[in-house]
């Protein structure tokens, strides 16, 4: 019942703000966001299931093939989170999402 309900809401959401050429880059802005949280919590989620396979006995070094790799994962989630040119407070300027969370209040 809730993906009836909430299914397309990326969707209607991205192309309701793209039409809007009232608000300039809003409708850019707001993909870029959207699309940006949802991949880093799908690199958060990969680093956390490969975190569970190490625990439980897989061999990170040993696996040639890198399709397990929690720290490439993790790596992947602050670099999204985070970007590049971050600098600290009170200015806060940088590229990615903790920036627009420290600028948003």
């Amino acid at each position: 019942d809730a993906i009836d309900k909430y299914g397309s809401y990326a969707d209607s959401y991205i192309t309701e703000l793209l039409n809007d050429y009232s608000s300039g880059t809003l409708g850019a802005q707001a993909s870029t966001i959207l699309i940006v949280s949802m991949y880093a919590s799908h690199q958060l989620w990969d680093g956390l299931r490969d975190c569970f396979a190490v625990y439980n006995g897989y061999n990170a070094e040993a696996d040639q093939t890198g399709k397990i790799n929690p720290k490439q994962s993790f790596d992947n989630f602050i670099a999204l989170y985070v970007g590049a040119g971050q600098t600290l407070g009170p200015d806060w300027d940088g590229d990615m999402l903790y920036e627009l969370a420290q600028s948003g209040g």
